[in-house]
């Protein structure tokens, strides 16, 4: 409640443990009928998992994860660290982008974990146990210039898999 500060409803993933804790990161609310109200909230969390959240009531007791699980079931090497950014998706749903990664801390500098931008399809129906066969892989390519004494790097999208079978696949990386 905004106006004296209690709070109705803490909701949890239940992942994570005293020895490995967990946290969610900066969510997404989307307002699918428009009312003003936040209808769902995606977040992502340490151990790189995306969730959804329902919050389509107006009793907050009922506000709970979309599908008793992730939508996305990540790697605890891929932390999702900021809000992701949600778009419709031409067919149904929404598309979820998020990026992977940390610097929160001295040692995150060194740490050489391979890290992935994602696109995550939430069509309302329960996502896959595993993202290994139901996401086309891609790769970001680097190439550089060099002008005088600078030289640059870009990096860039090159779609060598082709394009998302959206029939048997819910989304890229």
């Amino acid at each position: 409640n905004i106006q004296d500060g209690t709070i109705k409803k803490k909701i949890t993933t239940g992942s994570g443990s005293a020895d490995s804790p967990n946290g969610l990161s900066s969510p997404t609310l989307l307002d699918v009928n428009r009312d003003g109200m936040a209808d769902y909230a995606y977040a992502g969390d340490i151990d790189g998992n995306l969730w959804k959240f329902n919050l389509n009531s107006d009793d907050p007791d009922d506000w709970d994860e979309a599908y008793n699980r992730p939508l996305h079931p990540g790697l605890s090497t891929q932390p999702i660290t900021m809000a992701p950014v949600v778009a419709l998706h031409p067919d149904r749903g929404y598309l979820v982008f998020f990026a992977t990664g940390r610097l929160f801390i001295s040692l995150d500098a060194s740490d050489s974990s391979v890290q992935a931008l994602y696109g995550i399809w939430d069509n309302g129906t329960t996502p896959p146990d595993s993202d290994s066969q139901s996401l086309l892989s891609q790769n970001i390519k680097a190439g550089s210039y060099t002008s005088g004494d600078i030289t640059e790097t870009i990096h860039y999208y090159s779609p060598d898999a082709g394009d998302v079978d959206w029939s048997a696949q819910h989304g890229w990386k």
